[in-house]
């Protein structure tokens, strides 16, 4: 009687650590996803701010002889430069806080793996 009850304890913890690990890998596949949705959008901006840059750089005095136009791409590459800011910054916190989940995650199922 009291070897099945042991048995029956192992198949419990046995079944809640696959859970925990379960978690763990969703975990870690949201980390991966978010660091590959930063790098996206890292790329998607830099294209944006070379083009403005670009623009700017192909024809300065033509552009400057139009002071609206000049602000106007100016002012769009301030824009983009900090929504850049407020997305890494946002995208980072959001991959620090999985990583900090998964982490307890990993503490707690795998304390008991040599």
């Amino acid at each position: 009687m009291l070897l099945s009850g042991a048995v029956h304890m192992n198949e419990k913890d046995s079944s809640s650590s696959s859970d925990q690990i379960a978690v763990f890998q969703v975990y870690a596949s949201l980390i991966n996803s978010e660091r590959e949705t930063l790098w996206a959008r890292h790329n998607a901006l830099l294209l944006a701010n070379s083009l403005i840059i670009g623009a700017l750089a192909i024809s300065p005095a033509a552009l400057w002889q139009n002071k609206g136009g000049a602000l106007a791409m100016l002012g769009a590459g301030l824009i983009i430069s900090a929504a850049w800011v407020c997305i890494a910054v946002e995208g980072w916190s959001a991959l620090r806080r999985h990583a900090d989940l998964a982490g307890s995650f990993a503490s707690d199922c795998f304390r008991n793996f040599p």
